[in-house]
């Protein structure tokens, strides 16, 4: 095989490092495309592994709100049913015959006066009790009974 003649291949060699800043150029180009596209893929992982996390936590929340919304729908009944209890409640307070409302009357004033003789001899009695007493009536309307 020949190898070419002297000009020929100092021609060749002129155009290669003529082109050397070019392909140095090209190359440090690609490497930061390189760099670009590893980039992009990694925030692109992010990306994905976050919007997986907002997904299990957007379902999270859901079951959650439907635990509220029913935990919201059983207490508004119960406090219907409560209501309706007071209401019925009241309405049998009102259908006591005198005779039945005089003995409860009478039967509260005793509750009222042995809290009063517990109290001055030092006792402790409990505010659930002393809160229906009070509610129910006082001293005066034990002494204006007799």
């Amino acid at each position: 095989m020949q190898i070419g003649s002297l000009p020929e291949v100092a021609v060749l060699s002129q155009e290669l490092e003529e082109k050397i800043p070019l392909i140095e150029e090209q190359r440090r180009s690609y490497e930061d495309a390189v760099e670009s596209v590893t980039s992009i893929c990694k925030q692109n992982d992010e990306l994905v592994e976050e919007s997986r996390q907002l997904r299990t936590e957007l379902c999270e929340l859901r079951k959650s709100a439907g635990d509220h919304e029913r935990e919201r729908e059983r207490l508004r009944q119960e406090v219907k049913d409560l209501s309706r209890q007071v209401s019925s409640s009241r309405l049998r307070r009102r259908r006591l015959s005198p005779l039945d409302q005089r003995l409860t009357r009478c039967g509260l004033q005793v509750c009222y006066l042995l809290k009063e003789v517990e109290e001055a001899r030092g006792g402790v009695v409990s505010m659930e009790d002393d809160v229906s007493l009070n509610n129910s009536f006082g001293a005066n309307d034990v002494s204006e009974q007799n």
